[in-house]
């Protein structure tokens, strides 16, 4: 039975519709609970998450799928989600490996869901920038 059920939770499909389901909550759901403005980012958390349990490499193959899901459901430039995920979970990525050296460490996850999520922003703002959206700076922080 256990067999089964690793092998319904390691297919790709059930991937691809679960991210596709994490991002219909985020663009659907998750803007009604926003605190000052600022709705929660529950594809960034999911692909933070992964990055530091599974490394970088898994963790941007996942950015690309949600990121994919979100760039289709949301308006904007097309890519903008793909990219931004993309560069957060190579960031994340590296703190993975930092994860499990020995001690429990909870300022570690804390640090690179930040350093993730300004890595996320800056590539959303660069790529605004290119594509001639005005951004202003408290914006941009939201």
């Amino acid at each position: 039975m256990a067999g089964v059920q690793r092998r319904l939770l390691m297919n790709p499909y059930v991937l691809v519709l679960g991210l596709g389901a994490v991002a219909l909550v985020q663009v659907s759901l998750l803007p009604a609970f926003a605190v000052m403005g600022v709705p929660p980012d529950l594809a960034l958390t999911v692909v933070v998450s992964w990055a530091l349990l599974r490394g970088a490499r898994s963790a941007i193959f996942w950015a690309l799928i949600v990121g994919l899901w979100l760039d289709l459901l949301a308006g904007g430039p097309f890519g903008m989600y793909v990219l931004g995920l993309m560069v957060a979970a190579a960031v994340a990525g590296l703190g993975g490996n930092l994860m499990f050296l020995g001690s429990t460490n909870f300022v570690l996850p804390i640090a690179m869901a930040a350093l993730a999520t300004l890595a996320q922003s800056l590539v959303y703002w660069l790529l605004l920038v290119l594509t001639g959206d005005v951004v202003s700076a408290p914006d941009l922080l939201l």
